[in-house]
């Protein structure tokens, strides 16, 4: 009972120089020291062997001791098969997640220039075309996570009410273009929730902090759009309460736009990283 845990003789254990086995009772070093369920078990209550435990007769983990090294093989087989698949999720996602954080920076700088009168069509015209490449990339990237497809699949109808909203605003009707302006909005929001999930689901396991983050900003998004919502209401019994609110509502927007940003560019790095 000397060499191991459970009573097995190291000597004859025909698995031993597969797993590349030093022993249980070693010490550390060995590549699957402390890997054997009896071995930790045995370790984190103080037993020299399964012997010395009163739950030996009845214990499913010493029962399945035969089939333990097979187990442990299945086990790293599983985990390098895991390490290939982040390997190659990361480089396809990586090159994506950099397309979408310059497009963002595009996006933010197309939004300055539209102020100007002057610049305000083309302005528009590339907005339309930079999210139309933001809603295809989203759906390329929708091989890993079918979020991303209902997310690409809304911005393109959320960029076709935004186009039909201008030119009926522009032609003097502006009651249809707040019209077809709402929908827009809903499908947004569900653009931006399924886009925000999405980061979320790919990310665990590659970077669970990261992918926590992604999952409050969309908390944050819902906040600020109500906010947003609330300013209409309040504008129609207090013009300066309103425009108060309207004005909060705007710096948290450029915030949450600047940790997108940010969050957009530590994901690419994350991934890139990953991918080498």
């Amino acid at each position: 009972m000397a060499d191991t845990y459970c009573g097995k003789n190291c000597e004859e254990c025909s698995w031993r120089e597969r797993l590349e086995c030093p022993g249980c009772k070693n010490g550390p070093g060995g590549r699957w020291q402390g890997e054997c369920e009896l071995a930790k078990c045995c370790r984190d209550k103080a037993h020299v062997s399964c012997d010395t435990c009163i739950n030996n007769a009845s214990c499913g983990i010493l029962q399945a001791r035969d089939r333990m090294p097979e187990k442990r093989i299945m086990k790293r087989e599983a985990q390098e098969r895991e390490k290939e698949d982040l390997k190659r999720k990361s480089v396809f996602l990586g090159k994506w997640f950099w397309i979408l954080f310059w497009m963002v920076i595009l996006a933010n700088v197309v939004g300055v220039l539209s102020l100007f009168p002057f610049l305000y069509l083309p302005g528009k015209i590339v907005e339309f075309a930079a999210s139309l490449g933001y809603s295809i990339v989203l759906l390329r990237m929708a091989a890993e996570c079918h979020c991303y497809k209902t997310a690409g699949i809304c911005g393109f109808i959320a960029i076709a009410c935004s186009i039909f909203s201008e030119v009926s605003s522009a032609a003097g009707s502006e009651g249809i273009a707040v019209l077809v302006s709402l929908p827009g909005l809903v499908v947004g929001l569900i653009q931006e929730y399924n886009e925000y999930k999405g980061h979320e689901i790919v990310l665990a396991g590659a970077d669970n902090e990261l992918s926590d983050k992604w999952a409050r900003l969309w908390k944050w998004y819902v906040v600020l759009l109500a906010a947003t919502l609330g300013s209409i209401l309040i504008a129609l019994c207090n013009a300066f309460l309103g425009m108060l609110v309207v004005l909060v509502g705007s710096i948290g927007g450029l915030v949450l736009g600047i940790v997108k940003w940010v969050y957009l560019y530590r994901t690419a790095r994350t991934f890139r990283d990953l991918a080498e």
